[in-house]
């Protein structure tokens, strides 16, 4: 990539251009890396154009960017970018034994389980109990 910067140059327009300057479609540049994928062994039919705005919108929201420059720099003109930020699995699983942590947020819930009769899952899923 840093080669290819050089080459490039630091000169207003899109990040992957032809030689002549013409821009790099999304088509093309997602059809280079499912073939450098699979080459590797790796299933590459899911991968699409949208997962590296995922991908970037994540890595972004991760590293503590700003949200307002987020928004920008994937060109998006409403909140609709907040669906691409993923949060990892396991940063939800530890959010949600925070949760689970605190009295209040115990004690709310004890009580809902009792007037309700509700069951409570410790990931926040409610059902019905059976009907008898």
């Amino acid at each position: 990539m840093l080669a290819y910067l050089l080459v490039r140059g630091s000169h207003a327009g899109p990040l992957f251009a032809y030689c002549g300057g013409r821009p790099l479609t999304c088509q093309r540049f997602v059809a280079a890396v499912r073939q450098a994928l699979e080459s590797a062994g790796v299933q590459a039919a899911s991968y699409a154009c949208h997962s590296f705005r995922i991908g970037a919108a994540t890595t972004a929201a991760a590293r503590g960017m700003e949200d307002s420059t987020i928004k920008t720099l994937g060109r998006w003109k409403n909140l609709t970018y907040l669906e691409y930020v993923r949060i990892p699995r396991q940063q939800l699983a530890t959010y949600s034994a925070m949760l689970c942590g605190y009295n209040l947020f115990r004690s709310c819930f004890s009580r809902l389980y009792h007037c309700c009769h509700l069951h409570l899952l410790c990931d926040f899923a409610i059902y019905l109990p059976n009907a008898s």
